[in-house]
């Protein structure tokens, strides 16, 4: 069987952040290979905080245990806590620090102290050893190594959500306010920070990130929105923003890494957003070069070389109708010692499941091998060489569809007339014929053209000579389609008849004997007037009608005018009058 493929169409990629993808950074509209991510650790409980301290990091868990793990060695068990802690600290000296839902402060795992709060929120250290608390009512308080507390500052606002000390300063940020403070000694320090979107109407807002390093940058939070911030000078400057959660930022080189709901987003001052790592569930805290996806207990760890392989996959895109595919084109650049290969599956669910085909590569030619479907899904492979990358801009698939005939779903005849209701299942406007013939013969002649899809069309009276007729109605669409299709249906033989029966009758010894007759219809109906009276109904010698010809007999007195009208089934009627 050919198939005349007379009309090409295009499917276009749109957002790729909107795939799947595994090791591959998406930015800028394109895709390529991501900086290597390593999973480290894996655990069934969460991952709460982490800290990190001359290259040793220390991971506190949901099981009440914080676990160290030295660069290259095995993660390990370090100790049990007690009291449910949320946040951990390491001091210059590597000292261990936990704190927060009541007042409680933890050190090495046991208890040290507790602070005149509901609840500790924020935690930091400096490079003398002391260590900030950040708390309920704005408070934050100042522990010296030996334990001693003071109140150190207030902040304007309920509650200290981020802490940061650097440079010899305390940067600290609240909600719901989302104001940022910039704290020099004990009890002096003012805001120096307060984001305002113009998109934004939520009236809380949360400071969850606070990075120094070029400037101040730290991250805000209102409901399913974000924004990271950089502060220079005395303005304020959106470098990024995302409808969705942030949890943390760091700054890595001329970039600012994001962890949100989606994995890590990377910027630029000057405006470039990519999605270098997405994950299966909140990324909640980066501590370069550690990135935790704390509900899932997975720990990684992100290089700075790239991915020697990556994957980009398409989300399933569905089809009106079944396609037949051409060629994947891929909008793309290889270098040497890189390389790119494609794949598809096709399959006739929403989402691929077992029914679906298994992966097939395209051939030299970019043509698509996959079986015809109503769903199809693509996959890129990117392959990188001496830490280069393949770059991907845009994937198209061309596709037709098979020219489907019009289907006549109903063709019926009522008396005299013609019903029918026609379906184009590809939605192309069709062009009928509605023919009929006599039985007795086999020409078929032109009744009327046709245009609309549903309709009737009644056979004017006389047009057609009284006899048996077929009815033909003849289907295309080949007014809209090259490659145009017909179809037609046939019904019958229905009969038409327009003739009104005939009437004789015999007077004999007063008593009318009248016979009536029809060509082609039963008898249907007989009623007679006697000097002009009122019709009276009357059956016929046999007493049912169901013959062409039936018989009835009225007894009349003499000089009786007598008038009887006589019909047949298809309501042709006659009247005569009787002498």
């Amino acid at each position: 069987m050919t198939i005349l493929i007379v009309l090409g169409l295009l499917w276009e990629s749109g957002n790729f952040t909107e795939y799947e993808l595994q090791g591959v950074m998406v930015g800028d509209g394109v895709a390529k290979l991501a900086p290597y991510v390593q999973e480290i650790w894996t655990t069934d409980a969460m991952i709460i905080d982490i800290t990190l301290r001359d290259n040793v990091l220390y991971i506190l868990t949901s099981k009440d245990t914080v676990y160290y793990y030295d660069d290259g060695k095995t993660v390990q068990p370090l100790f049990g806590v007690t009291g449910n802690p949320l946040l951990i600290e390491a001091d210059t000296k590597g000292r261990l620090y936990l704190a927060g839902i009541g007042s409680m402060v933890l050190k090495e795992g046991k208890h040290w102290l507790s602070l005149p709060v509901n609840m500790i929120t924020a935690i930091t250290s400096d490079p003398a050893g002391n260590i900030y608390i950040g708390a309920d009512r704005g408070m934050i308080y100042k522990i010296t190594p030996n334990g001693r507390y003071e109140e150190y500052f207030r902040v304007n606002d309920l509650q200290v959500t981020a802490l940061k000390y650097v440079y010899g300063a305390l940067y600290a940020g609240s909600r719901p306010n989302g104001l940022l403070f910039k704290i020099t000694s004990k009890g002096c320090g003012k805001a120096i920070g307060l984001w305002v979107d113009e998109d934004e109407t939520s009236p809380i807002k949360e400071i969850t990130a606070i990075h120094v390093d070029d400037g101040i940058l730290f991250s805000v939070c209102s409901e399913n929105k974000g924004w990271v911030v950089l502060k220079q000078a005395s303005e304020l400057y959106k470098i990024f923003d995302i409808n969705e959660p942030i949890y943390d930022i760091w700054r890595h080189k001329d970039t600012v890494m994001v962890a949100t709901q989606s994995g890590i987003w990377c910027c630029t001052i000057g405006g470039y957003k990519a999605l270098i790592f997405q994950s299966r569930s909140p990324v909640h805290e980066i501590l370069y070069p550690y990135v935790v996806c704390g509900e899932l207990g997975q720990l990684y760890r992100i290089s700075d070389h790239l991915s020697g392989e990556g994957y980009i996959i398409s989300s399933p895109i569905e089809f009106n109708r079944i396609p037949i595919w051409g060629r994947l084109i891929a909008d793309m650049e290889v270098p040497h010692g890189t390389a790119v290969e494609f794949y598809t599956r096709t399959g006739n669910t929403p989402e691929p499941d077992e029914s679906w085909t298994d992966w097939l590569p395209t051939d030299e030619e970019g043509r698509i091998k996959s079986p015809p479907a109503q769903f199809i899904v693509w996959k890129a492979v990117l392959k990188g060489g001496a830490n280069r990358s393949p770059v991907l801009r845009k994937v198209r698939l061309s596709y037709t569809f098979v020219n489907r005939a019009p289907v006549i779903e109903t063709l019926k005849f009522n008396h005299d007339t013609i019903v029918w209701d026609i379906n184009e299942p590809d939605g192309d406007s069709i062009f009928a014929h509605l023919y009929g013939r006599l039985m007795s013969e086999s020409t078929w002649f032109l009744i009327k053209e046709i245009h609309q899809p549903q309709g009737g069309f009644t056979i004017p009276e006389g047009r057609l000579p009284d006899g048996y007729y077929y009815f033909k109605l003849w289907v295309t669409d080949s007014l809209t389609q090259p490659d145009g299709k017909a179809t037609h249906k046939v019904i019958g033989p229905y009969l038409l008849d327009y003739t009104a029966p005939e009437i004789h009758y015999k007077y004999r010894d007063g008593v009318y004997e009248i016979k009536v007759t029809d060509k082609y219809s039963l008898i249907s109906h007989a009623e007679y007037s006697i000097n002009m009276g009122d019709w009276r109904y009357i059956k016929p010698e046999d007493g049912i009608f169901d013959d062409k010809c039936e018989t009835f007999h009225i007894r009349v007195k003499q000089d009786t005018k007598l008038a009887f009208r006589v019909c047949d089934e298809h309501t042709n009627c006659t009247v005569k009058t009787l002498q």
